[in-house]
């Protein structure tokens, strides 16, 4: 639920943006480029979430192309798309508070998980291949 909406348009009555507040203490802004959403960013005002802002880009068309998130405890999370579907995310621990650095998942053209390259913090990488008849090694 949301407590307050507040839209901006063009002179031609194109929507600009739009913020929302919700209930929860959390605010959305979205903008748009000739009416198509463009871009979101969602940010936890209250902390009541375990991240801090949420941001998502779309092309000329609303898809998404990139989901960047950044978590209380330093992480940030970078999801790329391709034709809507994720095609890659990069988590990277910014302030050494797991044994990693990051990890990369790669995905396949379905959108489906295949691949895990995790670098830890002593150098060390471990690269872990999914598939039908592999459980992740």
């Amino acid at each position: 639920l949301w407590t307050q909406i507040s839209e901006t348009f063009d002179a031609h009555g194109t929507r600009l943006s739009r913020t929302t507040l919700f209930d929860d203490g959390s605010e959305t802004q979205t903008l748009y480029a000739e009416g198509e959403r463009s871009e979101t960013t969602t940010r936890d005002l209250n902390n009541a979430f375990t991240w801090d802002t949420a941001q998502t880009t779309y092309d000329t068309e609303g898809t998404r192309q990139k989901s960047v998130k950044v978590f209380d405890d330093g992480r940030i999370s970078e999801v790329t798309f391709l034709e809507g579907l994720r095609a890659k995310a990069v988590m990277v621990d910014r302030t050494d508070t797991y044994s990693w650095t990051s990890y990369t998942d790669i995905f396949n053209a379905d959108g489906v998980w295949t691949q895990r390259a995790t670098r830890y913090d002593d150098g060390r990488e471990v690269i872990r291949i999914f598939g039908d008849d592999l459980a992740g090694f």
